[in-house]
C-alpha cells in the first residue's frame, strides 16, 4: 500500500469518525479535528509535497477557515463545523478536488436540509433508539421552527471530503 492511499484511508477514517460524533451530538471535538491537522503532516512529508504544494494547502486552509468563520459569527455554522472544513481544505488544497469538495458539500447540505424538513412535514414512525438522537428527534416531532433546526453538518461535510479526496 503506498503512502498516498494510506493517507488517503486515514483522512477518510477521521472525517467518517467526525461525521458520526456530529451525528449522534451535534459537537466535532477540538481533538478529533487537531487529529485531521497533524495526520496531515507526515503523509505530506512522507509523499514529497513540493514547497509550492505545500503553500496551496496551507492557504486552502486558512481561506477556509476565515469564510467559515464569517459563517459561524453570523449563527450559520458551529465552531467544529469552520475547524473540520478547514481541516478538510488542508488535507485538499487548492485545485479540483477543493472545488469538487465544495460542490459536493453543497448539494449534500442541501440534501440534508430537505430530508429534515420532509421528515417534519411528512413524519414517520421511527425507533426510540433513533428518537433518542436529540436532533433527529426534534426535526420529526418538535415545536423548533424548521428554519431554526440545527443538523450535523459534519455528516454531508464528510462525504463531501471522502469523494473530493479519492476522486483527485
Amino acid at each position: 500500500m503506498t503512502v498516498e492511499i494510506a493517507g488517503k484511508l486515514v483522512f477518510t477514517c477521521l472525517v467518517a469518525w467526525a461525521a458520526i460524533h456530529d451525528l449522534l451530538t451535534l459537537r466535532i471535538p477540538n481533538r478529533l479535528n487537531l487529529l485531521i491537522f497533524a495526520a496531515f503532516v507526515p503523509v505530506a512529508a512522507l509523499t514529497g509535497l513540493s514547497a509550492e504544494a505545500l503553500v496551496s494547502h496551507a492557504g486552502a486552509a486558512a481561506a477556509l477557515f476565515a469564510i467559515c468563520l464569517a459563517l459561524a459569527l453570523v449563527g450559520q455554522l458551529g465552531g467544529g463545523d469552520v475547524k473540520l472544513i478547514s481541516g478538510i481544505g488542508l488535507w485538499l488544497g487548492f485545485g479540483p478536488a477543493l472545488l469538487q469538495f465544495l460542490t459536493t458539500g453543497i448539494l449534500c447540505s442541501v440534501a440534508f436540509m430537505l430530508a429534515m424538513v420532509l421528515l417534519r412535514i411528512a413524519p414517520v414512525a421511527l425507533p426510540a433508539r433513533l428518537l433518542s438522537i436529540g436532533w433527529l428527534g426534534e426535526a420529526a416531532y418538535g415545536t423548533t421552527p424548521i428554519r431554526k433546526l440545527e443538523g450535523p453538518y459534519g455528516v454531508p461535510l464528510a462525504i463531501a471530503a471522502a469523494v473530493a479526496i479519492w476522486t483527485q
